[in-house]
């Protein structure tokens, strides 16, 4: 099987591959199958996707960075926010690339009064993070985020065409859709079920579409 990067969820866990969204990508042809270890996880971030944003929005005075996988992620998470808070008052943007980061330091911005002064940012979106960016006065603005049914379908595909001897590409990428607070309460979206009916987009990834193979209905 040839190298190349590769984008799969359960389809190919026991390849021990994990999914990366689009965004992740900011030096496409970096990487090779791509393993799923936290170390690399936070080392690409810092070598490759970091540099890449930096590059392309001059100007942005980055005044802290901080996250923690130690579970419950979200609370852990918040208890560094606050601290964060505390120490830069005037900080007016968080970006969060993990939707479970978005959560700890919204219950930070929330408790700390500032949700009318900081705008949020993150990648990954949930039921859960859907009701959050609703709420009356959220600081959570917007999520860029793919469909993990759509994922797996794309997943599944592209391994289908492997073996079948043909070549899904150099990058199999499900592009993500860019999901906005204001677009959740205009539409009336509460759930991922509506997210998928009323963001066409979310639900389908025209990537790794053989002509033999039939696609589900919709």
């Amino acid at each position: 099987m040839k190298r190349r990067i590769f984008m799969t969820s359960a389809a190919g866990a026991a390849l021990g591959l994990t999914l990366l969204p689009r965004t992740a990508f900011a030096a496409e042809g970096v990487i090779d199958w791509y393993t799923g270890s936290d170390s690399n996880i936070l080392d690409f971030w810092a070598n490759t996707v970091k540099p890449a944003f930096e590059a392309a929005n001059p100007g942005i005075n980055q005044v802290a960075e901080f996250g923690t996988l130690d579970n419950p992620i979200a609370n852990s998470v918040a208890n560094q926010a606050r601290s964060v808070l505390s120490a830069n008052p005037n900080i007016t943007v968080m970006f969060a690339p993990y939707d479970e980061f978005a959560k700890g330091v919204k219950i930070a911005v929330d408790e700390a009064g500032m949700s009318g002064a900081v705008s949020i940012y993150s990648a990954d979106v949930s039921t859960a993070d859907i009701a959050a960016m609703r709420e009356p006065g959220s600081a959570w603005k917007a999520t860029a985020a793919t469909n993990p049914a759509v994922v797996g379908e794309v997943s599944v595909r592209a391994l289908a065409m492997m073996l079948a001897g043909e070549d899904p590409g150099h990058n199999v990428i499900v592009p993500p859709t860019l999901i906005t607070q204001k677009m959740l309460t205009e539409l009336d979206i509460t759930n991922m079920q509506d997210l998928g009916a009323k963001l066409p987009a979310f639900a389908h990834a025209d990537v790794a579409v053989p002509a033999w193979m039939p696609l589900p209905a919709r």
